[in-house]
């Protein structure tokens, strides 16, 4: 039987071509006036997921 995709996972994260999964930074969207504008610019580009998330959350996605 084929397991279905967890349709939260497929949103939230981007598969790449090595296998890796991407996604945003959280709670970017509050308190921003103390972050330096390095860190702003930081934040709004997406993040490579550690290899054991990946591992574990891999199974869900396609």
């Amino acid at each position: 039987m084929k397991i279905k995709t967890k349709k939260i996972i497929s949103k939230r994260f981007k598969r790449t071509k090595n296998n890796k999964l991407l996604h945003k930074i959280k709670g970017v969207n509050h308190l921003i006036s103390k972050r330096t504008s390095k860190r702003k610019n930081r934040d709004r580009k997406d993040q490579v997921l550690s290899k054991t998330a990946t591992s574990k959350i891999l199974k869900f996605v396609k």
